[in-house]
């Protein structure tokens, strides 16, 4: 997917620092590894729809992949030999595995009759692009400020200027409601104080998204002819940085386990699945991270957090 994506879009992250508490207090710093072939960054950010765009370019060169946008999956019946599905459109098909990433409020998981674990945060998240007068120097900042969360993520741009950045912000619903509705003007100012001007002045440089903090754990990840990944499976909480990379491990663990298999997918989901789901890489990813729910309701927790994002960030 690289070869699809500008070069130029691409930020390398040098350095993430976490803090808690008041402006000034010690902070945590993860640098790359020594040693390794990547070790001029922790990783790279790429905006959302980029990736999307280049996912897209992919799959349209690939002759055994039929594309059906704006098509949705109204409802489906799975039996012994195949699953029906009878799509938006009043057309059907039939396959011998469905796969299920339509989010962590999935309607196809309630439908294959899967429960989930929601874990409700209290908490909404705001979602923006910012321009600043502070080179961000591709320094990723999480700060778990009274009352407020803030991560500061570098983006690149054209101009080469090192000065746009994503802004995260998480607060009581209320608060976030009344920031997506204020003017940009005022949007910037505010948030300019929040950040206590780390990187200088904010300018509002894209839509604000809005959506409710909740974490998903769903109970299983398959049943009959059916499998979950991405959010419909797990839906990590954001601190992790590790959702959409969860999602793609899941997406190859499947595919991997499938192609090892006796060529029947809705057979092989049932047992190789299974098994993967229970021993395998992302059950155990998952159980390093089962601590964030209940610590990210603690306001001065670093020394936990160092423990915690030190696993993950070891598993990029």
């Amino acid at each position: 997917m690289w070869p699809y994506i500008a070069s130029h879009a691409i930020c390398p992250l040098k350095v993430a620092r976490i803090e808690s508490g008041q402006e000034g207090g010690p902070s945590l710093l993860f640098s790359p590894p020594q040693g390794q072939d990547s070790a001029d960054a922790l990783g790279f950010l790429v905006a959302n729809h980029l990736i999307r765009k280049a996912l897209y370019q992919r799959l349209c060169e690939e002759e055994n992949v039929t594309l059906r946008a704006g098509i949705a999956v109204h409802d489906f019946k799975a039996t012994r030999d195949d699953v029906t599905l009878n799509l938006t459109d009043s057309s059907m098909l039939k396959a011998r595995l469905l796969v299920a990433a339509d989010g962590r409020f999935s309607k196809l998981r309630d439908q294959a009759g899967i429960g989930a674990i929601i874990h409700d945060f209290g908490r909404n998240v705001l979602v923006c692009r910012v321009k600043h007068d502070v080179p961000h120097d591709n320094v990723a900042l999480q700060w778990f400020d009274e009352e407020q969360t803030i991560a500061l993520l570098p983006v690149s741009d054209e101009e080469g200027k090192d000065c746009f950045s994503s802004l995260v912000l998480t607060l009581p619903p209320g608060e976030i409601e009344r920031l997506k509705s204020v003017s940009p003007d005022e949007f910037g100012e505010e948030v300019t104080k929040r950040t206590r001007e780390r990187l200088g002045k904010l300018v509002l440089a894209s839509g604000r998204i809005t959506y409710p903090l909740k974490a998903v754990y769903a109970h299983r990840f398959h049943a009959q002819r059916f499998a979950l990944i991405g959010d419909a499976a797990v839906g990590m909480h954001p601190i992790t940085a590790h959702g959409f990379n969860l999602g793609l491990k899941g997406q190859e663990t499947l595919v991997k386990s499938l192609l090892q298999g006796s060529g029947d997918p809705g057979i092989d989901v049932l047992w190789n699945v299974f098994h993967i789901s229970i021993v395998g890489t992302p059950r155990r990813f998952l159980q390093q991270q089962m601590p964030l729910p209940s610590l990210i309701r603690v306001m001065n927790f670093r020394f936990l957090l160092q423990g915690v994002l030190g696993l993950g960030l070891q598993s990029v």
